[in-house]
């Protein structure tokens, strides 16, 4: 479904193309944000964030000065007229340890942790339920210590740079509350299956989990299968991507803390 038009809010995110440079120290997020005005009045364009180091702010990719938007600790403010416009942002995001929210490193593996507001330490956004957007996600990392990169929706195509490290790209058509994005990173094995709908559409149902824990991959995998058939059997459900991932994350942060 398309994202509702936001009853209290002048903008909505509808789309984000966003660029990762993963470090376990250190992520550098450059989003850029497609916004609409939501028709619900007029008003500055008020983004959330934590915690983020901003290094640039543009808006149609023209470069904006210091005195043509408002960074505060917890906001960014951007008068922008009332149609459509592209926002990027550049930042840095610390990742935290577990229990904390946005990105988190341990157990050698970079992740998010993001319900209810952790997104906002991710990037400048629109983080509440009612706005709905469409991902475009590059992930850029280290090989040695970012073997495997994954993200929402269905891979599209990968590479490497010219310093070495390598990238994937993920697309996610399926529009979401930014809470339900989520990222993965590290040293993980991967095991798959099909899964075949009752429409007759295959889809891979893939497994990652660090070495120590890929040997339950196969019964994860037979419990994905049922579980799927049983919400088509059932609720007439099927995925709506080609392939879908479930990632064994050690000591994943408890959802129910949050931290401000």
């Amino acid at each position: 479904m398309p994202s509702q038009p936001d009853a209290v809010h002048p903008w909505r995110v509808v789309h984000a193309v966003m660029r990762l440079e993963l470090a376990p120290e250190l992520v550098r997020v450059t989003a850029d944000l497609h916004v609409e005005p939501t028709g619900a009045g007029e008003g500055a364009l008020v983004l959330d964030g934590r915690a983020l180091r901003t290094s640039a702010v543009r808006v149609d990719g023209v470069e904006l000065r210091a005195d043509q938007y408002e960074l505060a600790d917890r906001t960014l403010t951007l008068p922008l007229t009332a149609e459509a416009h592209v926002v990027t942002t550049v930042v840095e995001a610390t990742p935290g340890v577990p229990n904390d929210k946005g990105f988190v490193w341990g157990s050698s593996l970079l992740s998010t942790n993001l319900e209810p507001q952790g997104f906002r330490r991710i990037t400048w956004f629109l983080d509440r339920p009612s706005n709905r957007a469409t991902f475009d996600v590059t992930l850029v990392g280290d090989p040695a210590t970012f073997p495997v990169m994954l993200c929402n929706g269905d891979e599209l195509e990968r590479g490497a740079l010219s310093d070495g490290r390598h990238w994937v790209r993920f697309s996610d058509p399926v529009d979401k509350p930014s809470y339900l994005f989520a990222m993965v990173a590290g040293d993980l094995q991967v095991r798959s299956a099909r899964h075949t709908t009752r429409s007759g559409r295959s889809i891979e149902l893939v497994v990652a989990a660090p070495p120590d824990l890929i040997d339950g991959a196969a019964f994860a995998l037979w419990a994905m299968d049922g579980a799927m058939t049983y919400d088509e059997a059932n609720g007439g459900v099927e995925h709506d991507l080609d392939r879908l991932t479930f990632v064994a994350v050690p000591s994943y942060p408890d959802a129910t803390e949050y931290h401000g």
